[in-house]
């Protein structure tokens, strides 16, 4: 069924073109070259002037002196005196760099009720496998779990004490 309304479709189009008018501006005339020229009455061609013309005058020839490099030969440039003066450089002091990213990932949390109290479990997945961790266990890495709460899990980085929160929908915030 839908090739018949492509061929239905494209057939308008054609038929479209085909009765449509030409445009009714007229057309930009072009220049013709003649044997007659237009400045001169009797027809005859100036060969001086145009000779003249295709020369160009001195100005144009100074635009095509001779390059100042050849493509084909691989030989240093000259220093520029730009390049012969070193720039004074400041001290932008020291770099600092943003807390990495732990390297894992929350994959759930499991609850448990022991002698009346809920008990979080995290599944964390990691480069190493799968870790199964409570509050206050320490992580591969250098990091320590903090806390297991229902959602989400916080850990710790042992060498600088950055806290790092790790959602279920693998977000992590400091």
């Amino acid at each position: 069924m839908t090739w018949k309304i492509y061929v239905l479709a494209s057939g308008g189009a054609v038929l479209a073109y085909l009765v449509t008018p030409p445009p009714t501006r007229p057309l930009q005339e072009r220049p013709t070259l003649s044997s007659a020229s237009a400045d001169s009455p009797t027809g005859d061609i100036d060969m001086a002037r145009l000779a003249a013309r295709l020369h160009g005058s001195g100005a144009d020839r100074a635009a095509f002196a001779a390059p100042t490099r050849d493509a084909f030969r691989f030989v240093a440039s000259p220093p520029s005196p730009e390049s012969e003066t070193p720039a004074a450089v400041e001290d932008p002091g020291p770099i600092v760099l943003p807390p990495s990213r732990p390297p894992f990932a929350l994959a759930g949390i499991a609850s448990d009720t022991v002698d009346g109290l809920i008990v979080r479990t995290a599944i964390l997945s990691s480069l190493g496998g799968v870790l199964l961790v409570h509050d206050g266990e320490s992580l591969e890495g250098g990091y320590r779990v903090v806390a297991v709460e229902e959602a989400s899990i916080v850990i710790e980085a042992t060498s600088d004490g950055t806290r790092t929160r790790i959602g279920l929908s693998g977000t992590t915030a400091r």
